[in-house]
């Protein structure tokens, strides 16, 4: 795939932003460290309700920006994240929404790889989106 590396932020690059020469997507990752004592670390919380299947020090976060012609920005593309699909009732027309939860299967360990594979599903996402939109 074709993401490349723009620019990188925080102690030791713990944020890095990526560009993609097959669209306009920006990939956002952050390395997240977690602390098994803390009872109400995220990481734990997800562990002790069955949402992973076990406790990672650290994983990937990522924010995906996705511009579209008429100026909007969108967090779509991003792998990390599934959307359950509920409805809200607008007077007596029920109007679909989505609402984010984690995606257990791409919640990785921060390496150089998961990195790399986190990169190229956003791509794919992305691609195939637009593919289907043609």
């Amino acid at each position: 795939m074709t993401m490349h590396l723009e620019s990188t932020y925080g102690a030791n690059g713990c944020r890095r932003y990526y560009k993609s020469d097959a669209g306009p997507l920006i990939v956002e990752i952050t390395t997240v460290n977690h602390d098994k004592s803390d009872r109400s670390c995220i990481m734990s919380l997800w562990v002790k309700h069955g949402l992973v299947p076990e406790f990672l020090e650290t994983t990937l976060g990522v924010h995906t920006y996705y511009h579209k012609e008429n100026g909007d920005c969108l967090g779509i593309y991003n792998p990390t994240l599934a959307y359950e699909e509920y409805y809200v009732n607008h007077g007596d027309v029920p109007i679909k929404r989505y609402r984010p939860e984690i995606n257990p299967e791409w919640e990785l360990e921060a390496t150089s790889e998961n990195e790399q594979k986190i990169l190229d599903e956003c791509e794919r996402l992305m691609i195939e989106a637009r593919m289907m939109e043609n």
